[in-house]
């Protein structure tokens, strides 16, 4: 993912400034689900151009720090933080933090782009502190389902295409399916506290009324 996003950054960052206003539930509904940021640990998950890193500052985080796989964005994001020094390049299987740093961990549409999502969570467990959050939006399994184009299998994984910011920026994604988002592992690990779905009209399925959001919270046991 790391080439997509260099190819890119330019693209995507303007897309995102144009759109800022698109899917105001789903920005609404993570609103509503943040901890208190206050005083805590956090941590941003594909910060992408730090546009997030941005609002959680604004919101009252002041101990944040960002990681994404693309140099491009990176180097964006250190030129709009606070705190440019606490921006990584990095993969979200393996990081080089220490076990029970971050309070809260935060991943607004990135943790979809994982192969595996179990083996980020591993990750996740071992960085999270006992009875710290997650807080994560996904591109929901349904519209990549019906965005598959070598299988209708449910389950099957295949790399998915998706127009955003009004058709004009491709992605490409693994499809996943809401037990991969909620496995074992997860139960196992985590409680979930909130679990909220958008439906929009979907730029990339015609005449499709499906959910194109998922966003929910955990906390680690």
């Amino acid at each position: 993912m790391t080439i997509q996003y260099d190819k890119i950054a330019e693209d995507y960052l303007l897309g995102q400034n144009k759109y800022a206003t698109v899917n105001e539930s789903e920005k609404r509904i993570v609103e509503k689900l943040l901890p208190e940021l206050e005083g805590k640990s956090v941590l941003d998950i594909g910060c992408a151009g730090g546009d997030s890193i941005k609002k959680l500052e604004l919101l009252g985080a002041t101990n944040i720090y960002g990681i994404d796989i693309s140099p491009s964005m990176v180097a964006k994001a250190k030129k709009i933080v606070r705190r440019p020094e606490n921006v990584y390049v990095s993969g979200f299987e393996h990081t080089n933090f220490d076990n029970d740093c971050f309070d809260i961990i935060f991943a607004r549409y990135s943790l979809h782009y994982a192969k595996d999502i179990d083996a980020v969570y591993k990750e996740l467990l071992r960085i999270t502190k006992p009875q710290g959050h997650l807080l994560f939006v996904v591109h929901h399994p349904i519209e990549a389902l019906l965005l598959q184009k070598k299988s209708t299998e449910y389950g099957k994984q295949e790399i998915v295409s998706i127009r955003i910011f009004g058709k004009k920026v491709k992605i490409q994604m693994p499809s996943h399916t809401l037990k991969e988002y909620f496995s074992d592992f997860f139960f196992d690990n985590f409680n979930l506290d909130a679990f909220e779905e958008g439906p929009s009209v979907s730029d990339n399925l015609d005449s499709h009324v499906v959910p194109d959001y998922l966003v929910y919270k955990a906390t680690k046991k």
